[in-house]
């Protein structure tokens, strides 16, 4: 699985719309997503600079390597508040 396909895992798994996301990243990072932006990731249609990667995991409440390696097959995630970041972790072993 690609790191595109695991972004969409986990903000599945957290029940989370791309539109949510995107504010996510946008607060995090200060420049403009927009759930186009997160779709083209999720689909592949657009690459990934690592800071991007890091900003997802940031956003997501997840390692970045979990993004790279795939070494599990369902991922702890986190709750997220914008004002203080990820919370809560859910799914942990």
């Amino acid at each position: 699985m690609e790191p595109g396909r695991r972004i969409a895992a986990a903000r599945a798994l957290e029940r989370i719309s791309q539109e949510e996301l995107a504010h996510r990243l946008t607060e995090l990072s200060g420049e403009e997503w927009t759930r186009g932006n997160v779709a083209s990731i999720e689909n592949g249609r657009r690459g990934m600079r690592v800071t991007e990667l890091e900003l997802f995991a940031e956003a997501q409440g997840q390692d970045i390597a979990w993004y790279l390696s795939g070494s599990r097959v369902s991922p702890p995630y986190r709750t997220f508040s914008p004002e203080t970041g990820p919370l809560d972790v859910v799914g942990a072993s």
